[in-house]
């Protein structure tokens, strides 16, 4: 029975047990609470358990008979019970008013009410980041989406060149998705290296969360796939269906002729510029001179 007047005794954690290097079996050693006077028998090892905070580490623990604590000033009671909760609630405060009808019972909770409120500021750090990281998903694929948008449009011009001298209309296509393509795999490669490494930064503020999960990484790069596809694949669709200026039979020979004779594919259409061309890959272009067509250089 461990009340004033008996032999001090504790029951430390393992932590404890580690920290003091008491061993694995520490029951039969002595300790004291800072008077040198090794007063405190410890009587028994449990293992550890979060104290305060789930996210921190468990801290070394010892604990005393609370009849044997002169010092106290409250006490926590944990009940287990198979009956509702209101009726354990009930029975707790009848059985201490019988005991001392001025003695206050506060703070009566469920266990897993205790949890909840213990990481309820982890539990909203998590889901304001899942909403931020979702609308940055948004805003990047959004923007993602104009820039790739606004880059294939500018090249409407050309790909009227390469389809007037005899592209078609597949390979036009196919060559923006390749230069799209190229655009996304260079980005991926950075960004989703340093999502991850990133990832393991944000794994040390959130409890029972994965900085780096496969398949929210997985999805974000699906996404933006998708979308830089898109952003490749509309405005080339858009640019291939639009009329273009026909060439004329003569230049269309001299294009045939040229092709022919293994040149580089070139040609001249009214409204192009030499930029034009040589966002076509062409190094020289046909030129209507005194009514016949001459072969120039870009210039």
């Amino acid at each position: 029975y461990d009340a004033l007047g008996t032999p001090k005794v504790a029951v430390v954690n393992q932590a404890f047990a580690k920290k003091f290097k008491l061993g694995a079996n520490p029951v039969g050693r002595r300790m004291d609470q800072g008077n040198d006077s090794l007063d405190i028998e410890i009587v028994g090892l449990v293992k550890d358990a979060k104290y305060s905070e789930v996210k921190q580490e468990v801290p070394p623990v010892f604990y005393i008979p609370y009849r044997q604590d002169k010092n106290l000033g409250s006490s926590y009671f944990y009940v287990r019970s198979s009956i509702p909760v209101e009726q354990v609630i009930n029975a707790m405060r009848a059985k201490v008013a019988e005991i001392d009808p001025n003695l206050p019972l506060e703070d009566l909770k469920t266990l897993n009410a205790q949890v909840r409120e213990n990481v309820f500021l982890d539990r909203m750090i998590s889901t304001l980041a899942a909403a931020f990281a979702g609308l940055a998903t948004l805003l990047a694929a959004i923007g993602l989406y104009g820039v790739l948008a606004f880059t294939v449009a500018r090249r409407t011009r050309e790909i009227g060149i390469r389809m007037a001298i005899g592209a078609d209309s597949a390979s036009v296509r196919n060559l923006i998705l390749r230069d799209v393509a190229i655009l996304f795999c260079i980005g991926a490669a950075i960004a989703v290296p340093a999502a991850i490494a990133l990832g393991g930064v944000t794994e040390s503020l959130l409890y029972q969360l994965k900085g780096n999960d496969p398949l929210v990484v997985a999805a974000a790069t699906a996404l933006v796939a998708v979308v830089s596809f898109l952003a490749g694949y509309l405005p080339a669709r858009r640019a291939i269906l639009a009329p273009h200026a026909p060439a004329d039979a003569a230049l269309q020979k001299a294009i045939v002729d040229l092709r022919n004779a293994g040149e580089i594919i070139i040609g001249a259409l009214p409204g192009h510029t030499t930029a034009d061309w040589q966002a076509a890959g062409c190094d020289r272009q046909l030129n209507l001179r005194d009514g016949r067509w001459q072969i120039e250089p870009l210039k």
